[in-house]
């Protein structure tokens, strides 16, 4: 939120506020570092920003400049403010909110290192002319862009049954916010900026935006609205919320940062060293949607730094859902829309290299010839994610394993969140006609809950055996799952 926007809404949390500071006022702010368009500050007891910070400050500063196609009018830096007393953040945003962007300071307050929800307000003010829009929609663009959105439905999708017609002012829209909470307005807001960017396209999306400055009445709003694109607010809204809902991940738009990444060098390797944030790279996965990429933890490291990636679709979107730990070696095979996407990597260093080939992943469990198999175990210990993320779930999955070492069969990285396959059927070989009778069989929620039996996962393997598994149909129809597999060395 910015500036101006809740002063009345917050004047008595503002006073408190105030009064839990002491009668010394404001805190004490270290300046930490500065970059070309940041002057780092951080109070007493915050953590302490680490020295990549400031390249991350940068590349969300170009992003929303860029995408949003304004510039600054001035040459002064931002300062940014890291406070770690919640109470005097509330204070310097005078009630409004913990986290804040004050444009006539040109200051952001934030109780986290990194807020880019904040710096979107930094640039979407000057969208038009440097006036606020009204609030949800200033919000719902600040949410979409450099926030997150959620609860989801359950069935994973955004939930877009919000009255938003009745908050089209920007004193409903907080109103409403004090009473049910931001994870309620702002998603539902940024859902509906979503609709409207592709519904109208960005150019006639930011020219209704800018249309907006300074309108904070529900009339006025409904009015300008109207002049602007040639359709009523009110019918729009009607058609969002009629519309099949979108996965509650995909409202927030990645574009903008992917933008600003370095690509996945086609060959050879790329090092994502994470210093003390993280690091990211983008990549393309083709029309066919299957793409796979080789994760290894660079050796030499401290034991206890853990590598973990997460992988985002630029246009909307988060396949790998839970994230997943790269010990040793990890080979991620995205069966996903085609598209952009960004690869996410925190505490230790990875390298990540393009496959050649894709491993063979034949849907609804059909046979194929010149499988490629995935290897896992072996000196590296190896293991295998598959990732699906397809809004038309599919019958059954068929892949082959080759076994590097001597252990178990492993289980690990399965999104249970939406919806996974229900049987794993383990057999010497491709095509058998009835998996039940011929072949070794778990079902995961079985599996999950340790139930028996256990005749897949947990099963003896040797190195050199090859090993062919099959799923049956997913628990419930959804989009999306995950399913990590394994040598285990240890006895369970």
């Amino acid at each position: 939120m910015s500036e101006g926007e809740r002063l009345v809404v917050g004047a008595v949390l503002a006073t408190a506020a105030v009064a839990a500071c002491g009668s010394g006022g404001a805190p004490a702010m270290d300046k930490v570092f500065e970059t070309e368009h940041f002057i780092y500050y951080r109070q007493a007891g915050a953590p302490a920003p680490c020295p990549s910070l400031g390249d991350w400050l940068e590349r969300y500063y170009r992003a929303f400049e860029g995408f949003l196609g304004v510039s600054r009018p001035t040459l002064n830096k931002v300062s940014y403010h890291l406070y770690s007393d919640a109470n005097a953040s509330l204070a310097a945003c005078s009630g409004a909110g913990r986290n804040c962007y004050l444009p006539s300071s040109e200051t952001i307050v934030s109780l986290e290192p990194l807020k880019p929800h904040e710096i979107v307000h930094v640039f979407e003010r000057l969208i038009g002319t440097p006036a606020p829009a009204p609030a949800m929609f200033s919000e719902g663009i600040a949410t979409m862009l450099g926030g997150s959105v959620g609860p989801p439905r359950e069935d994973g999708r955004l939930d877009t049954s919000l009255d938003i017609e009745n908050l089209l002012g920007s004193k409903a829209f907080y109103a409403r916010t004090d009473d049910v909470g931001p994870a309620i307005t702002y998603s539902a807001a940024a859902g509906f900026m979503r609709f409207l960017l592709d519904r109208y396209g960005k150019d006639a999306f930011l020219s209704m935006y800018g249309g907006l400055d300074n309108v904070s009445e529900s009339a006025e709003v409904e009015r300008q609205f109207e002049a602007t694109v040639g359709e009523a607010l009110r019918d729009v809204i009607a058609a969002w919320q009629t519309a099949v809902a979108p996965p509650y991940d995909e409202v927030v738009l990645n574009t903008p940062l992917c933008d600003q990444l370095r690509a996945l060098a086609p060959d050879g390797s790329t090092v994502l060293d994470p210093g003390c944030a993280f690091d990211a790279a983008r990549f393309d996965v083709p029309i066919s949607g299957r793409l796979d990429v080789l994760l290894h933890r660079i050796p030499g490291q401290a034991a206890e730094s853990l590598a973990f990636a997460h992988v985002y679709r630029c246009e909307g979107g988060v396949p790998l859902d839970a994230g997943i730990f790269v010990r040793g070696e990890l080979h991620l095979a995205l069966d996903v829309a085609p598209g952009t996407y960004m690869l996410s990597i925190d505490g230790a260093q990875v390298s990540a290299v393009n496959a050649a080939q894709p491993v063979t992943l034949d849907l609804d469990a059909a046979c194929t010839t010149g499988r490629i198999a995935a290897a896992i175990g072996g000196p590296d210990s190896g293991s295998l994610l598959v990732v699906r993320r397809w809004v038309a779930p599919e019958t059954g999955l068929a892949l082959d394993l080759d076994i590097g070492s001597a252990g178990q069969l492993g289980l690990g990285g399965v999104s249970t969140e939406l919806a996974m396959p229900y049987d794993v059927y383990a057999c010497p070989q491709a095509c058998v006609a009835d998996p039940d009778q011929q072949c070794g069989h778990d079902s995961l929620p079985g599996v999950q809950t340790m139930g028996e039996p256990r005749d897949v996962f947990g099963m003896r393997v040797a190195a050199g055996d090859r090993l062919h598994l099959e799923t049956g149909p997913r628990i419930k129809p959804a989009w999306q799952y995950s399913l990590q597999l394994s040598v285990d060395l240890t006895t369970p």
